[in-house]
């Protein structure tokens, strides 16, 4: 794979994927939060990861403000087999088609080279990173991203931290469940605040686009 083309398409999310994520201290942020106000209550001081925060880590596109509006879900698989010129794609859904097994994914990775497999790499952290939803399952809504992305670079931020603070009001509501959004992203945001004499963007430091 061309690390360097890689990261000019999907920015930092080889290193976001390589973060080594604490849960134990992700999980206790639960107990601060208020979903009321959508932050963190830390006595007097209230904190809430931003999109001009998540966008600095992502480093995805400056387009910060347009609107992403998701693929039909009939439309889906058809646009997905197109970009990974996959037939019959639809083999690979779960019973429910709720999303794909990745493990199905991954053989045919196995298969390909060039711009085919990277983009398999590429649905894979939409799938599993940014999106997770199932343990080995890329849901549709992420391949969707996925797919938008492909198509027209939208930054997908919003998308993102929504799907944080959707996952934070669950959490804190029921006392249970799993943190279905993009910990790594979350854990950064966490450190950054702690490790407050480095910067923001420094936190990532885990491989450059020339790495092997």
């Amino acid at each position: 794979m061309d690390n360097e083309a890689f990261f000019r398409k999907y920015r930092r999310l080889v290193e976001i994927v390589r973060v080594k994520v604490l849960n134990l201290p992700v999980r206790a942020l639960v107990h601060f939060w208020d979903p009321d106000y959508r932050c963190f209550s830390f006595g007097s001081i209230d904190l809430c990861p931003t999109m001009e925060e998540y966008e600095m880590l992502t480093e995805f596109s400056n387009n910060l403000y347009i609107i992403y509006f998701p693929l039909r879900y009939d439309k889906i698989i058809p646009e997905l087999s197109k970009l990974l010129k996959i037939a019959n794609l639809e083999k690979f859904l779960e019973k429910s088609a709720i999303g794909l097994k990745w493990r199905m994914l991954e053989i045919q990775m196995e298969k390909k080279s060039g711009l085919e497999k990277e983009r398999l790499i590429a649905l894979g952290i939409f799938g599993l990173v940014l999106f997770p939803s199932q343990t080995g399952v890329v849901s549709l809504e992420a391949a969707a991203a996925y797919v938008e992305y492909e198509n027209t670079q939208i930054n997908l931020v919003a998308a993102i931290l929504a799907e944080t603070i959707l996952t934070l009001n669950h959490c804190w509501r029921t006392g249970k469940g799993e943190m279905r959004c993009c910990m790594q992203l979350l854990y950064i945001w966490m450190v950054s605040h702690i490790e407050t004499k480095k910067n923001l963007s420094s936190i990532i430091f885990y491989s450059s686009p020339k790495d092997p």
